[in-house]
């Protein structure tokens, strides 16, 4: 596995096209959720049963902000490819869920967005 920083990462969204100047991506990260199964006569270790569903989680993205960026918050689901630096690529089908803009005195205009996965995700 060879290290490699962020510059030159960037994601695209198959459908909609929306595009942005990015500073930040977050991959929130999947997970796999469970049932606590312990009943009155457990005792020592509780018992827990895993569920049969992934939860592709999502991506928490920042960036600059030019007030031109509509935001594709729509009822279909698109597909929307990270490709890093290296040519390594993350890709799920997913869709905008929020979309905040911060202008401040002497900074940087940013925005932040949420995007949920809604499938596998897939490495490459």
């Amino acid at each position: 596995m060879a290290k490699q920083i962020g510059d030159g990462t960037t994601i695209s969204f198959g459908t909609t096209g929306f595009d942005m100047e990015l500073t930040s991506i977050t991959w929130t990260g999947a997970s796999r959720g469970f049932s606590d199964s312990s009943t009155l006569s457990t005792t020592t270790w509780r018992d827990k049963i895993v569920h049969s569903l992934t939860d592709p989680g999502g991506l928490d993205l920042e960036g600059a902000y030019d007030g031109t960026i509509e935001p594709p918050i729509t009822d279909a689901a698109e597909t929307i490819t990270i490709t890093f630096a290296g040519s390594s690529t993350i890709a799920f089908s997913g869709f905008v869920t929020d979309f905040q803009c911060t202008a401040a005195l002497g900074e940087l205009n940013t925005f932040t967005c949420h995007v949920e996965a809604s499938s596998t995700v897939t490495f490459g």
